[in-house]
């Protein structure tokens, strides 16, 4: 999810209907927060063949101000990672996360305002933006204060196929950018990729791409069950063609 790229992939609701008119889904359908859940994924890219699994932890956390769920990663490069979510009328949103390893020792990054990855309706090709700091503190240097760019596009319905099965899943496409200067010397960090979400499920497939080369997350098994089964529409199978 997001720490493997700055933050943690993107999510979608949006169904087409046949005359034109766009409907929205509850955004919690795409990203059940439910305390306990847990997805585990197989990782292939220039670090080599890894597993990782991401589990919601009990509670909330407050981040300025906003109650928040965080999201706990295990395994992989991003072990013991923590990201803090938001998933609500606001729409989906990044507030910040928790870094175990670094150069700079452990750190906490906290975006200002929040990162919104999803708004609470969205149309096929219709971009999101957001920008503004993101707060930087590392027990080992201090506090920095950075800016951050993201856009997050929702590209439409695809039929994907992973270990746990082949699903209809939305696609949305997302970059990120942080930027500024550390100690006097200036940082940049860009990343982009790809995420697939279904629907009372969550993430099934994510790519991730930065100058180190592309990572393909794939899911291979979650204690997420499913909710009932969604009616499919004329027009979707036109979308998938």
């Amino acid at each position: 999810m997001l720490m493997r790229r700055i933050c943690l992939g993107s999510l979608i609701w949006w169904l087409m209907l046949p005359w034109g008119y766009v409907t929205g889904e509850t955004v919690a359908d795409y990203l059940p927060l439910n305390s306990g859940n847990s997805w585990t994924y197989s990782v292939t890219g220039p670090y080599g063949t890894y597993t990782e699994t991401v589990t919601v932890l009990p509670g909330t956390t407050e981040i300025n101000g906003v109650p928040t769920k965080a999201i706990k990663f295990s395994g992989g490069l991003d072990d013991q990672t923590i990201e803090y979510w938001t998933n609500d009328q606001l729409g989906i949103r990044l507030h910040g996360g928790y870094v175990p390893y670094s150069d700079a020792g452990p750190g906490t990054l906290t975006f200002e305002p929040p990162i919104v990855y999803a708004s609470r309706t969205m149309n096929i090709g219709e971009p999101v933006f957001s920008g503004g700091n993101v707060r930087l503190v590392f027990d080992n240097y201090g506090t920095f204060i950075l800016n951050y760019e993201s856009s997050s596009t929702l590209e439409g319905v695809e039929t994907v196929t992973v270990p746990m099965g082949t699903y209809e899943t939305v696609k949305i496409r997302d970059s990120d950018r942080i930027y500024g200067s550390i100690l006097g010397e200036p940082y940049e960090d860009a990343s982009s990729g790809s995420t697939w979400f279904v629907k009372y499920i969550g993430e099934v497939k994510e790519t991730d791409e930065d100058d180190s080369g592309t990572e393909v997350y794939v899911l291979i098994s979650t204690n997420v069950k499913p909710g009932p089964t969604a009616p499919v529409l004329p027009f979707l199978q036109l979308l998938l063609d």
